[in-house]
């Protein structure tokens, strides 16, 4: 079924870009824009993704999910800064107003929502950028709205609610390895422990009061990192 669909639209996209003989020509729509760049997206042509993302909200101002796709396009070109902004502007209107586009997106299978991808792109690009504070404070706020605050691994099979609609390989397991990177940066050391241990079939145990304890737990946040 998804290839059927991803077929039909490249196929869409298509008559949208070459147009036809007949008297009513095919015209995109916001949503049209979006998809084809989530289609890119997923080939990893994230220039052309986002520049069908940006075309998407020039079309349609208050297209939540055209400014969450720059966000992880951005993000994905390396240009954090930019990536920031569109994922804080996308969150903002999700946040303020909800449309029949919007609605439309969550009755997705699977249900496509961009106020917690957002929110889950802000974590992942704070991180990157340094600004560790909002990291943590993005990411504890997605993982109440994705109901994984209380997410930890008992045996090596178990998996988070939440995974990127978009990015099957992502999931809340990232959001908290983030949150436990961004912990460490701050020098919260048992902070960042508690959110090791999340992710470990067996609790990490270290003495932070000794160099060897601390270099114990970034040694572990690296090997979970190999890991997810």
């Amino acid at each position: 079924m998804k290839n059927l669909a991803r077929m039909q639209l490249l196929l869409l996209m298509a008559a949208i870009l070459i147009g036809t003989g007949c008297r009513k020509r095919v015209t995109a729509t916001d949503e049209d824009m979006s998809e084809y760049g989530w289609v890119l997206y997923a080939e990893g042509k994230f220039v052309e993704s986002n520049e069908w993302f940006v075309s998407a909200v020039i079309r349609d101002t208050t297209y939540k999910d055209g400014y969450n796709g720059q966000g992880w396009t951005y993000g994905k070109l390396g240009e954090i800064d930019s990536s920031v902004f569109r994922f804080e502007k996308g969150l903002e209107k999700a946040l303020t107003d909800t449309t029949w586009d919007d609605r439309k997106l969550l009755l997705r299978d699977p249900p496509h929502d961009p106020a917690k991808e957002c929110i889950a792109g802000l974590t992942l690009a704070y991180h990157a950028q340094n600004t560790h504070g909002k990291a943590i404070e993005n990411g504890l706020r997605f993982l109440t709205m994705a109901g994984d605050t209380s997410f930890a691994v008992i045996a090596e099979s178990d998996r988070p609610v939440w995974k990127f609609s978009r990015d099957n390989n992502l999931d809340s397991r990232h959001i908290i390895w983030t949150i436990a990177s961004s912990y460490f940066a701050e020098g919260k050391f048992s902070e960042s422990l508690e959110q090791v241990n999340r992710l470990n079939v067996g609790d990490l145990s270290a003495d932070f009061s000794t160099v060897e304890g601390i270099q114990k737990l970034a040694a572990e946040i690296e090997r979970i990192r190999e890991t997810l």
